[in-house]
């Protein structure tokens, strides 16, 4: 046999034979970045308090959608 396929036999064998490493310290946390974002699709929830005027439904109002804000530690709507 020639070099060649000496070399190929050798690297197919190691291909196959060898123990997948752990990774380091620096892929762990790419990993956790990575899985948060799958389950939440990038979407942080805010407890529905905004400080700008926004179109969107008020629980108190009974679903009511209209132009509010929340004011104050508590986030009580308010009309714009």
């Amino acid at each position: 046999m020639t070099k060649l396929t000496w070399l190929a036999v050798g690297g197919l064998a190691f291909a196959l034979l060898a123990q997948p490493v752990a990774a380091g310290p620096f892929a762990q946390p790419a990993d956790a970045i990575a899985r948060a974002a799958s389950s939440n699709n990038g979407v942080v929830q805010v407890h529905y308090c905004n400080r700008l005027c926004r179109l969107g439904p008020v629980p108190r109002w009974g679903g009511v959608i209209r132009l509010h804000r929340h004011v104050g530690p508590a986030c009580i709507p308010v009309a714009c």
